[in-house]
Order: C-alpha cells, then sequence, then structure tokens
C-alpha cells in the first residue's frame, strides 16, 4: 500500500506515516495514519472517497463516531470498511487516525487494487486533514 498527505497549506493537520504496509487478502486491518495538528478541535466530520475497479462508494460521518461501511458484488461483501473515529476532542500536537480495512479474500481481481482517501474537516468547515491510500496486488497480499 502507498500512501501520500493529500492536505493543502491551508489544512490544520498533516499526516506523517501510515502503518502497516500490507494488508492481507481475508483478513482485517488496523491502518493507523500518524501525524501532527496545528490547533485543539472539538469535533468535526469525515468523507472517505473509495475507488475499486469499477465500483465507487462516498461514505461520510461524524469525525468523533465509528461507522462501518461495505462494498457488495453480486450480494457478497469484498470490501469493508471502518471508521473507528477519533478520541474527541483533539488536542492541539501528535494525532492518529485509525481505519479497519478489510478486502475479502475473494475478492475479483478488479477490486484488487483501490484508491480510498480519507479526508475530514472541523464543525466549523476548516480542513483538519486528508490521507490517500493506494492498494495494489502482490501474491497473497495487498502493498502499502
Amino acid at each position: 500500500m502507498s500512501w501520500k498527505d493529500c492536505g493543502g497549506s491551508s489544512s490544520h493537520g498533516s499526516i506523517t506515516g501510515l502503518t502497516p504496509e500490507t494488508l492481507t487478502l481475508g483478513q482485517n486491518t488496523t491502518v493507523t495514519g500518524t501525524g501532527k495538528v496545528d490547533e485543539a478541535v472539538a469535533g468535526g466530520s469525515f468523507v472517505i472517497d473509495m475507488t475499486a475497479g469499477p465500483e465507487k462508494q462516498h461514505w461520510t460521518g461524524d469525525i468523533c463516531a465509528e461507522k462501518t461501511f461495505g462494498v457488495k458484488v453480486f450480494g457478497v461483501t469484498v470490501v469493508t470498511v471502518i471508521w473507528e473515529g477519533m478520541k474527541c476532542p483533539i488536542a492541539k500536537g501528535d494525532v492518529a487516525v485509525a481505519t479497519d480495512i478489510m478486502m475479502s479474500s475473494h475478492i475479483p481481481s478488479a477490486f484488487a487494487s483501490a484508491t480510498i482517501k480519507v479526508s475530514a474537516t472541523t464543525s466549523i468547515g476548516d480542513s483538519l486533514l486528508c490521507m490517500e491510500m493506494d492498494t495494489s496486488p502482490s501474491t497473497s497480499e495487498l502493498v502499502v
């Protein structure tokens, strides 16, 4: 899996790391982005945009609350994404953003390469953070 910080200069946060570097098909993996925010944040909202093969998803929610999303193909869930929720209020300084990702071991090859973009805004609409993750197949694992 590769990743990048996609927040601009007006963003209050920056992502400086992502672990782990691989997703194993058929297993839930907690992917954690780490970074910093330049001010305390009481709350806000998140957006997750995912493209996997021909499938495009747009999910939203409260940054402080856990929320689960899934992608089904022919009635079978092939991708599950869980926003774990951030611990609010968020203090100025170091921050971690965790998302659980599970890609089925029976995922069609067209879905094995995916782009997952996670962005968040403060409750007053300021940009908080943005991270983009790209997966690509490598034998039985997806490389981060």
